[in-house]
């Protein structure tokens, strides 16, 4: 398996492509989702250098989690 941030990010990367939504656009309208995203990807990065394979993964569902309901409130918006 490969590092479990991958499908996280990829999965962010994709819904921006398609949705026409910018990193940015989050950061401004959802700031607060957007520091609970960073925070969660950068914890989660630290267990996967740590090597701790489980903790990487559920700081990784986090992020998607937030993420996800960030989304949401900016699909609403539009």
């Amino acid at each position: 398996m490969g590092n479990p941030l991958y499908p996280v990010i990829e999965g962010m990367m994709n819904y921006l492509t398609k949705q026409d939504v910018t990193i940015a656009d989050i950061e401004s309208r959802l700031p607060r989702y957007f520091a609970a995203i960073m925070e969660e990807i950068k914890q989660a990065d630290k267990y996967c250098v740590e090597g701790d394979k489980e903790k990487t993964e559920a700081h990784a569902k986090r992020a998607m989690g937030y993420f996800k309901k960030a989304k949401s409130i900016l699909g609403g918006q539009r």
